[in-house]
């Protein structure tokens, strides 16, 4: 568990964070800040249920603090006060058309009427959720995906109610396009996904191992597009996901502020992604340009490494996702 102290008073701010070893953190203590999915405070199941509303939100004040004063001098990946806009699906959807990036036609409800009306009028529709989401089912853990929706699928008028889903038009797919952002330098490739019948609907599906990647050439006009919009999200990184139709047109999709990405060298070792995000961090531009060197930092020369390190850390990892550790291990 971690502990915290900030002593504040007319003079001085310490903070002083205690985990495995007491650290004291200072304002300008970080020039580069990688606000990649930080979890929120967890709060035990065993405390008591009368206790734990107050519990939960004295933590996530505190939390919700910790971004206003750390690194407040630094270069953040992402800038905290964008990631709200940046990762609603809605805002991403209704301003992509002003920045020339198509959409596809989308309803985002909970009613059973408009739901119903939406797939008889466009006939192949496709479902995603907002997050991602995992369950256990028959002792098999399983995740959340876009799929294909029918009247047929639907369930009752009462579970449709209880939360809203994203609904879309299913694209023609000849092709897909993952675009990661560096700043203004973007890096894209050729997913073809309609190659392998695991990855027709969604490609995350399929394993890393089973999808075919190419490299691929932005348009100019297209790679303006992207740059304005992330501009406009006020981001400086983030993961564009856009369908290509069998005529070639480009549809978007979304775009994730914290993608993952060194999937992408794993498939194609030519992409040099870990070094383009190193060099990223050390610019700390949204201007920021690649520059190739003879001895780029690559992916397959610390994944050993990682591995020790990362079953070192199970040992002490708090499962909130609830992955069993044993599993986890195996």
């Amino acid at each position: 568990m971690q502990m915290h102290g900030i002593s504040i008073s007319n003079e001085n701010f310490d903070w002083v964070l205690k985990y495995e070893h007491s650290q004291k953190l200072m304002d300008d203590h970080f020039d580069v800040v990688w606000w990649r999915r930080p979890r929120k405070p967890y709060i035990p199941n065993d405390v008591n249920k009368n206790d734990a509303e107050c519990i939960r939100k004295e933590n996530i004040s505190f939390y919700n603090s910790i971004p206003l004063i750390l690194g407040t001098n630094a270069w953040w990946i992402n800038p905290c006060e964008s990631i709200k806009y940046a990762n609603s699906k809605i805002y991403q959807l209704k301003q992509a058309p002003q920045f020339n990036l198509k959409i596809p036609p989308t309803l985002i409800s909970n009613s059973p009427e408009m739901i119903k009306t939406f797939i008889k009028v466009h006939e192949t529709v496709i479902y995603k959720s907002f997050c991602p989401h995992n369950w256990y089912e028959n002792d098999i853990l399983k995740f959340s995906y876009t799929r294909k929706v029918s009247l047929d699928h639907l369930p009752g008028d009462e579970m449709l109610q209880m939360t809203p889903g994203i609904f879309q038009k299913q694209i023609n797919k000849q092709y897909e396009l993952r675009v990661t952002c560096f700043g203004d330098y973007l890096v894209a490739v050729k997913i073809r996904s309609q190659e392998n019948p695991k990855s027709l609907t969604d490609w995350r599906i399929a394993a890393t191992h089973e999808l075919k990647l190419e490299p691929y050439v932005l348009s100019s006009a297209l790679a303006a597009n992207i740059r304005n919009f992330m501009r406009h999200l006020g981001i400086v990184f983030g993961c564009f996901d856009f369908i290509a139709t069998p005529d070639d047109e480009i549809y978007f999709l979304e775009v994730n502020e914290q993608g993952q990405f060194l999937w992408i060298e794993d498939i194609l070792p030519e992409v040099r992604m870990l070094d383009i995000f190193v060099q990223f961090l050390l610019n700390k531009s949204s201007s920021f340009q690649w520059n190739p060197t003879p001895n780029p930092m690559q992916l397959c020369h610390y994944e050993d490494q990682v591995a020790q390190l990362a079953k070192a850390q199970m040992l002490q990892h708090v499962y909130l996702n609830g992955i069993k550790k044993t599993k986890a291990l195996a």
